[in-house]
């Protein structure tokens, strides 16, 4: 998994979680369509060369992390409400 490898300190329930909540066949189908719609076939050569660049490596791993943060808060949120719920 590439993921993995760029963020070998994170734990594997994470990717886990992750990946059971994201399947990528799944969203590649449906983004395919909406990207083409506003990208050209030069910008998206543009943006995968931006993406392999160090610059576009340290964007997307702040970007990544970013959303990893706001999942793991949804995460929490949600065992939290579960846990006041079986209190009850």
């Amino acid at each position: 998994m590439i993921l993995r490898e760029r963020y070998p300190s994170i734990k594997d329930s994470i990717f886990a979680e992750i990946k059971k909540q994201h399947n990528l066949k799944e969203y590649i189908k449906k983004a395919t369509p909406i990207i083409s719609q506003q990208f050209s076939e030069n910008e998206l050569t543009e943006l995968i060369h931006f993406h392999e660049s160090e610059l576009g490596k340290k964007t997307s791993d702040i970007l990544f992390l970013t959303k990893l943060i706001k999942i793991s808060e949804e995460v929490i949120k949600e065992a939290e409400q579960k846990l006041s719920i079986n209190k009850t």
